[in-house]
């Protein structure tokens, strides 16, 4: 059961996925409309711009996992901000406790399923993004980057961000599993590519076309180094969800803030 409590979303339906500390409920709906639409476009357009020049290729590697799961589960996360949105408008006043307990009891699996993947894509695409300026394009002797590299290693994870710190979605240290669990993923991923002899579509050096690793760093012809890139890249996962657990308690420390200032705000017009 314990193992279990690991996987469990805990959400206010829908209050908590419809709201935000920012923004009223129809702007909000609209905002997480304009950035899933703005995640479908740029997703077609990385599609169109790779795709003819290596293939079926494009879907081996770690960028390409992740911007088509941040695309889909923003428009998943729009679905479900709308369909929530309706409730509100709908919905007649309920006891507050019940209501609440109401609330967390009969969230729909689609919602659950959305948050599931949301909670991936949040510290995934910092990791990524890290990955990259570190590993692929040494920010400290940079090559020349495209528009379409600097959304998929940057942009989108702003974005992703800027919609954290708009929306009352909530967060626990043990939402972080999931995340953990879209890495264990990708690891073993690394070793049957290795092990099928797939290549990444680009002819390489060191190695037949069908033995290219997947990146120059995570190359399993040379298993210690690669483990050791491995076991770092563990360390920084797990500092990124550190560091995301941080993130939601700002936002929920604003939150509290605003909430205190207008009850005082409001006590005093009543005095």
């Amino acid at each position: 059961m314990k193992i279990i409590a690991l996987f469990q979303i805990d959400v206010a339906w829908p209050t908590d996925v419809s709201t935000s500390p920012c923004l009223p409920p129809l702007a909000y709906v609209i905002f997480v409309g304009l950035v899933a639409g703005l995640f479908v476009v740029m997703q077609i357009l990385d599609m169109v711009n790779f795709i003819p020049h290596i293939g079926g290729f494009y879907l081996v590697y770690l960028t390409a996992w992740s911007l088509l799961l941040q695309t889909t589960t923003l428009v998943l996360l729009f679905i479900s901000t709308l369909w929530g949105y309706t409730l509100l408008e709908t919905r007649e006043p309920q006891n507050a406790g019940a209501d609440a307990a109401a609330a967390k009891a009969n969230v729909p699996f689609f919602v659950r399923f959305t948050l599931a993947l949301w909670y991936i894509c949040q510290p995934i695409s910092m990791i990524v993004m890290i990955l990259y300026w570190t590993t692929v394009n040494r920010f400290w002797r940079p090559l020349p980057a495209t528009h379409y590299d600097y959304w998929a290693h940057l942009f989108n994870w702003l974005v992703l961000l800027l919609s954290l710190f708009m929306s009352n979605l909530p967060w626990s240290v043990r939402n972080s599993s999931w995340a953990v669990i879209y890495s264990v993923v990708y690891f073993v991923w690394t070793i049957l590519h290795h092990r099928l002899e797939i290549g990444n579509g680009r002819p390489c050096a060191n190695y037949p076309d069908d033995k290219c690793p997947l990146y120059d760093i995570i190359d399993w012809n040379k298993p210690g180094p690669t483990f050791v890139v491995l076991a770092a890249a563990w360390v920084g996962l797990l500092t990124v969800l550190c560091i995301y657990t941080g993130f939601f308690r700002c936002r929920d420390a604003y939150v509290r803030l605003r909430w205190s200032r207008w009850r005082q705000a409001n006590k005093a017009k009543c005095w």
